[in-house]
């Protein structure tokens, strides 16, 4: 009840002032101008057409200002199991704790997040992605908001962006995702008055996200981008990719200096182990691996983390 009284006091109270009539529409207007979806397609890509459908449905039929309650999105982010309290636990012992991830993990009111019931000033999806963040700069020593490039290859609504620029990034972040998760991300984001753009339109010089859904804007972005160290992050998603995909991508990052990666053992009929060792294989050997459980509890649920080392 607690946690549900928070949660109606930022929608109320807060959530207005971030979210209005004008972005609601672009939101909507994004949606409306995209192409058909297919009709069919392999068991993986059968699934996402599924949930994409049903996903433009909602934008237009529902308040976006509550998108993480609707129904198809509210399974992808059930935050409020028993491992989310061991991640919050993690936190709150790291000497960082105060200075850095306390600040970081307080929860907006853009999208209604149901707040955590140990910690309501925040939520189990934000906690969450904290807890991987943190535990990525534990086990390589290494730090996302250090890099001046980052691409991440399935973005969720954009909460692991807003975090990583919570945490004092300003350089350029590429999301890579379906173009209706696209939308909502600059939705989302915006709404956190952080520059956003699609494609890869943006002022040269300027910290911003850019959302893309293209193989072909991937490479324009790629192809301009500044000097300067880079990271990809694909975390539950690239392991949930057609192959052909996976192998497009990975050929594209290959020179980049940090790897954040999440993965089940399987995934329809693909061994991710497999493959995620011999994509290692074919990345700069400058590379240092570390392959860990997400969590002791959850031993078959994977990260795999690379820190380059300093270039000669």
């Amino acid at each position: 009840m607690l946690a549900e009284a928070i949660a109606f006091r930022r929608r109320v109270i807060l959530g207005r002032r971030t979210v209005d009539a004008a972005d609601i529409a672009t939101l909507r207007a994004s949606i409306q101008r995209l192409p058909d979806l297919p009709a069919s397609g392999s068991e993986a890509e059968a699934m996402w057409l599924a949930y994409r459908r049903r996903f433009r449905e909602d934008v237009l039929t529902r308040d976006p200002r509550r998108f993480l309650r609707w129904p198809v999105v509210r399974p992808m982010y059930r935050r409020d199991a028993p491992y989310v309290g061991a991640q919050l636990a993690y936190l709150r012992a790291h000497p960082d704790w105060p200075s850095r991830w306390r600040p970081a993990i307080q929860e907006s009111a853009v999208g209604d997040p149901r707040p955590f019931f140990d910690y309501p000033t925040s939520s189990g999806n934000l906690l969450y992605q904290a807890y991987q963040m943190c535990r990525f700069e534990d086990v390589t020593g290494a730090r996302l908001p250090d890099v001046e490039f980052i691409l991440e290859f399935g973005g969720g609504y954009g909460a692991l962006c807003r975090l990583v620029y919570t945490l004092g990034f300003g350089g350029t972040y590429a999301i890579y995702d379906f173009p209706e998760f696209s939308a909502l991300q600059q939705f989302y984001l915006r709404a956190h008055g952080l520059p956003t753009s699609s494609g890869t339109r943006r002022e040269p010089g300027r910290p911003a996200i850019v959302t893309l859904s293209t193989l072909g804007e991937l490479d324009e972005l790629l192809e301009g981008r500044l000097p300067g160290r880079a990271a990809f992050v694909a975390l539950w998603s690239l392991s949930e990719t057609p192959l052909q995909l996976r192998n497009a991508v990975m050929t594209r990052v290959k020179t980049f200096d940090l790897f954040v990666f999440g993965y089940n053992p399987r995934f329809a009929d693909v061994d991710n182990t497999a493959w995620f060792a011999a994509a290692r294989a074919r990345l700069d050997d400058r590379i240092d691996w570390h392959d860990v459980p997400l969590q002791l509890l959850h031993e078959s649920v994977r990260h795999l983390f690379g820190a380059g080392r300093a270039r000669n």
